[in-house]
């Protein structure tokens, strides 16, 4: 009866009397979750709990990257010695082959002015022994 024959005589048939409702939001029930999703939501207390080891579990991720930090800043500064040490080793190295290459260069020539020199020598001596030679005669 949709209300086509008035008020009065739905207030008879269904007995529904038109109440004032109170403001705000109505609280929610768990009825509501059940009619909803069909399922009921867990009791706040479970909710809290899990908030808790949630906490814990994240404090316990937090120093384990902490610790997991602390090793690779570790492992860089010794992979950083290792790259300093080889920088140093070859720079050594290159210094020696320098060294070498330039006693290796001074060796020849000294040895190609003594060569020279006693070339000279030799020349001087056969021009002086031949002018004495020459002046005896």
């Amino acid at each position: 009866m949709r209300g086509s024959s008035g008020p009065l005589l739905q207030l008879s048939l269904e007995w529904k009397i038109e109440e004032e409702r109170g403001q705000g939001r109505p609280r929610r029930g768990w009825m509501d979750d059940v009619k909803e999703r069909g399922v009921a939501t867990r009791p706040r207390r479970t909710r809290a709990k899990e908030g808790e080891e949630n906490i814990r579990n994240t404090a316990e991720l937090c120093e384990q990257a902490g610790a997991i930090a602390r090793r690779l800043a570790a492992a860089a500064a010794a992979a950083a010695a290792a790259v300093v040490v080889v920088v140093v080793v070859v720079v050594v190295v290159v210094v020696a082959v320098v060294v070498v290459v330039v006693v290796v260069v001074v060796v020849v020539v000294v040895s190609e002015t003594m060569k020279l020199l006693l070339v000279f020598h030799q020349l001087v001596w056969d021009k002086i022994y031949t002018g004495l030679q020459q002046s005896e005669y």
